[in-house]
């Protein structure tokens, strides 16, 4: 998912999800949320990207596996994380504007296709 945040700055955001098969007793899956600034040159060519915030959220064996549990607890956490800790809450608030309407379009179509949210603030 592809959020974009025009405040002073423009900025751009990947924000993506794993979901993993944890190898030990007390848990069942592992959703890791990861969201990277993407870095683009002064021709506003891409250059690349830099890990801002990452976030784990953890099924216990005795709970039924959801994904989207998982990546809302996982982008919640990775919102809370290293450079991510300094969004605004409006900014923290188009990132989950972006995951409603990215999760509501993956439930009207099966195909994993990317979603771009673009605001102004």
């Amino acid at each position: 998912m592809i959020v974009n945040i025009k405040n002073k700055w423009e900025r751009e955001f990947r924000v993506c999800w794993e979901h993993k098969l944890a190898n030990n007793k007390i848990y069942s899956h592992i959703t890791e949320c990861l969201i990277y600034d993407r870095l683009y040159t002064t021709q506003m060519k891409f250059s690349h990207e830099e890990l801002e915030g990452e976030g784990k959220s953890f099924c216990s064996n005795k709970d039924v596996f959801d994904k989207n549990i998982g990546r809302k607890l996982s982008l919640e956490r990775a919102l809370k994380d290293g450079e991510c800790e300094l969004l605004t809450k409006e900014d923290r608030k188009i990132f989950w504007l972006a995951y409603h309407k990215q999760s509501q379009k993956n439930l009207i179509s099966s195909s994993n296709s990317s979603i771009i949210i673009s605001t102004s603030i």
